[in-house]
């Protein structure tokens, strides 16, 4: 082919290509590229790097580093004592002696001439064990007995006695034959009155105990009905506190042992109307009594024509003390 007609068909190609161009209109311009993924190269060839953290959160540490971090919502801190959500320590040790102490008294207790049970208390801290003989259907104890008596709820932690008042002493039997148990277990009697402190226990007049068998709420249930009393319920430490006053209080104590008192007051209104059902029936509150002396022999002979007269009117006279509803 003559090299003339080869450039005519080389113009006439190029001529068609322009042609085809400016038909098609501008080429589009290529899209940008997605930035890479966290952990990909990047397109310009550097080391893969993880992306950085979101402003306000630390970077992490590393595997090794990030294992011991705390997942989730940060822990509460622990309730405060004696509040509603605060559950006290108990012991183990402590737990299994409760238990023990609330297991049912096999040995019988003894009976006078009228088939009538002795008051038998087993004092845990001494692990003493002491019989009363009643002269009634109701207790009456001789001032032998009583004297017997002060000796076993004696404070061994300082060794001194004090007269037990002798209307604690007849409720306390009185619980021991209403629930037919053989003995009663005797945690705290008489303990030192220190500080200027106006608790009962200090007066001989309170007793914190066990009455094996039965539960602590049972046992609440019926000493309140009584009237003219002081109830306490200890869930934790597993003991009921009863005294004799002029005017019944009632509460709940949740604090285990050796801890401050969480003492919360309840059922006042069934306080006052268990007294005056109380006073109805003809039982009167206990009067204001103080021994003169450590022998209670001698304030056994002073309280006696009392006791016999309880069917006389008297003048109620409500210590302001007795009406304090300290634990110590």
């Amino acid at each position: 082919m003559p090299r003339r007609r080869l450039r005519l068909l080389a113009a006439i190609g190029t001529l068609a290509l322009l042609a085809g161009s400016a038909l098609a209109g501008p080429r589009p311009k290529p899209a940008p590229s997605a930035p890479a993924p966290s952990g990909s190269a990047s397109a310009a060839g550097k080391d893969p790097k993880a992306d950085p953290p979101a402003p306000g959160k630390p970077a992490p540490q590393g595997r090794a580093q990030g294992r011991g971090r705390p997942r989730g919502k940060p822990k509460p801190p622990p309730p405060a004592p004696c509040s509603p959500r605060w559950s006290p320590y108990i012991p183990h040790s402590y737990r299994v002696a409760v238990e023990s102490w609330h297991k049912p008294v096999t040995v019988p207790a003894r009976t006078d001439a009228r088939g009538r049970p002795y008051l038998t208390l087993e004092i845990l801290n001494t692990a003493e064990r002491i019989d009363l003989e009643p002269q009634t259907e109701t207790g009456r104890f001789s001032a032998t007995d009583l004297d017997r008596l002060a000796h076993a709820l004696r404070d061994t932690r300082r060794g001194n006695e004090h007269p037990i008042d002798p209307s604690l002493v007849d409720l306390v039997y009185d619980i021991q034959t209403h629930f037919g148990v053989n003995a009663l277990r005797v945690i705290s009697g008489y303990r030192t009155a220190l500080g200027g402190g106006h608790s009962n226990h200090g007066r001989g007049r309170a007793m914190d105990m066990i009455v094996p068998g039965v539960t602590e709420d049972e046992v609440a249930k019926y000493v309140r009905s009584r009237g003219f009393v002081g109830v306490g319920v200890y869930p934790s430490s597993g003991f009921i506190h009863v005294d004799v006053r002029p005017a019944s209080y009632y509460w709940i104590d949740r604090s285990g042992p050796g801890q401050r008192n969480c003492e919360r007051s309840t059922l006042g209104s069934e306080a006052r109307s268990n007294d005056a059902l109380a006073a109805a029936a003809g039982r009167k509150p206990p009067r204001p009594w103080a021994a003169p002396t450590q022998n209670v022999e001698s304030v056994w002979r002073e309280r006696r024509p009392v006791r016999e007269l309880e069917a006389e009117p008297h003048e109620e006279i409500v210590e302001e003390d007795d009406l304090d509803s300290e634990r110590e």
